[in-house]
């Protein structure tokens, strides 16, 4: 009689749990064009990338095992350079959402290990509606990122 009932049970609750091949809610996310300068071990680095889709989702996270902590920021423009704002979320609007200097970005915070020009970095994004996403970055030059700035 158990052995029924906890069979009856996963009959009704298995359905329901994820088998690992569930497709995303909504349109494909897609990641293109992830960077990140070289930095120091101990500091922290801005990630950018384009999202490619998604539109009406919304990143809400982030994670890399390189990183001690990641967060989200957005960044407002002012002269000189930008003030740099926590936010909890980057929601995704039209074809491609930019991450980029001085605008929103995904932080990597205490790195372990020196970011050295030619290596990947991992970061898994975390979506509100769709999957997570890993994702390999370039670790590029500082310099190279200046080219990323918006014309003034």
């Amino acid at each position: 009689m158990r052995r029924a009932l906890l069979l009856a049970a996963a009959a009704i609750l298995l359905p329901g749990c994820g088998s690992g091949d569930d497709a995303p809610a909504g349109e494909p996310i897609g990641v293109e064009n992830g960077v990140v300068g070289e930095t120091p071990a101990g500091a922290d680095a801005a990630v950018y990338f384009d999202i490619v889709g998604g539109a009406g989702d919304a990143l809400v996270g982030a994670s890399s095992p390189l990183a001690a902590a990641t967060s989200l920021h957005t960044m407002e423009p002012v002269e000189g350079g930008g003030i740099m704002y926590p936010t909890d979320r980057i929601d995704l609007e039209g074809d491609v959402t930019t991450l980029a200097p001085i605008d929103k970005h995904v932080m990597l915070e205490g790195l372990a290990d020196d970011l050295v020009e030619g290596d990947t970095v991992t970061v898994t994004l975390n979506f509100e509606d769709h999957v997570d996403i890993d994702v390999e970055v370039d670790v590029v030059p500082l310099a190279d990122l200046a080219e990323l700035l918006p014309d003034e």
